[in-house]
């Protein structure tokens, strides 16, 4: 049987609160911002994270985010993409794609290995994760829109946003968290979004599971809903691909 939050002690729940917030803090360091460009006016954003697996390095992020690049390549004009500092060339260096599952990633370089070594994770093994369940808790990270800025033209600024929420449903490859704000723990001193608010750019960011030992990347953010306030993750259990290189 699980116990509520609310019927801990004040002593266990500033416990949970504090380890909650390290592990947040974690998550947001491996969560990297996606910046799709054709010039400084015209701009998308979202999320990505990076794996540095034994033979190869992967950066993950969410299918629709590549599909909508293409959708504006389509339209006639060049749109860049770049993760912090390092473009990368989407088409040459896709390595797998599932638009079902919402998932993408791209075979780094060594050179963007090494850029993007700092917010690297490591998997451990199971590899691919297993599943997520019903009731697991998870914390997601990633750079929504609202948190974007450009203080000048030629600049951009992200600010990231890593919060815990416990897995309200689950199926073999997905899993839905509702928000639910009264619990809600952060990374940072960001004020709580209102409700409604558009979390455009948080797609790809890392999921990470709440273990007991570990805090392993299990997915990514696929998409939230404003007026319901769910948040979609899609898992990468039975990726068979990433076995590949585990």
């Amino acid at each position: 049987m699980r116990t509520r939050f609310e019927d801990l002690t004040q002593s266990d729940q500033a416990r949970i609160q504090a380890a909650s917030q390290e592990a947040t803090r974690l998550a947001a360091h491996f969560a990297l911002p996606v910046l799709v460009h054709a010039d400084t006016a015209q701009l998308r954003s979202a999320s990505a994270c990076v794996f540095e697996l034994p033979r190869v390095g992967i950066l993950a992020t969410a299918h629709h985010v590549f599909s909508r690049w293409q959708e504006l390549e389509s339209e006639g004009q060049k749109w860049k993409w770049q993760v912090l500092n390092t473009p990368i060339e989407p088409l040459r260096q896709l390595a797998y794609e599932d638009a079902s599952r919402d998932l993408v990633f791209f075979d780094l370089s060594r050179k963007q290995r090494t850029e993007l070594a700092v917010a690297a994770h490591r998997p451990i093994q199971p590899w691919p994760p297993t599943p997520l369940r019903e009731g697991d808790y998870i914390i997601a990270a990633g750079y929504p829109a609202f948190e974007r800025l450009q203080p000048e033209p030629l600049e951009v600024g992200f600010g990231c946003v890593a919060s815990s929420h416990r897995v309200t449903r689950a199926g073999e490859h997905h899993a839905v968290c509702q928000f639910e704000r009264e619990h809600w723990i952060t990374a940072g001193p960001a004020p709580l979004p209102a409700p409604g608010v558009p979390w455009n750019g948080l797609s790809g960011g890392p999921v990470l599971r709440l273990d007991q030992l570990a805090l392993p990347i299990v997915g990514i953010v696929s998409e939230f809903h404003d007026s319901f306030e769910l948040m979609r993750l899609e898992t990468f259990a039975g990726v068979s691909w990433l076995a590949d290189f585990a």
